[in-house]
């Protein structure tokens, strides 16, 4: 990816939403009570072992984000220990608590 060798996994979605449910975490238990599928993900990873890229798709009702159906959430990475500044567009007024 953008010339960086990978290695590629596949994260199996039912699996992943099983571990979520199971987990002691409440914040991670909520989100996952509120999933009702997710698909197998897809996630890049560098020879050093980091994280490049990742893509999944989640399907339910999540109450923070006011948000029922499908989401999908890709992640590119392409930069470390930079200093991007992060601008929420003007529809974020509401920060997520979680």
């Amino acid at each position: 990816i953008d010339s960086v060798p990978v290695s590629h996994y596949t994260i199996d979605g039912a699996a992943f939403l099983a571990a979520a449910q199971a987990s002691a975490d409440p914040n991670v238990q909520a989100f996952a009570a509120s999933i009702t599928s997710a698909s197998d993900a897809d996630l890049y990873v560098s020879a050093e072992g980091y994280p490049v890229a990742y893509r999944g798709t989640f399907e339910g009702a999540f109450a923070p984000l006011a948000f029922e159906g499908a989401l999908t959430v890709e992640i590119a990475i392409t930069g470390v220990n930079g200093d991007a500044p992060v601008e929420l567009p003007g529809a974020c007024d509401n920060p997520i608590a979680l």
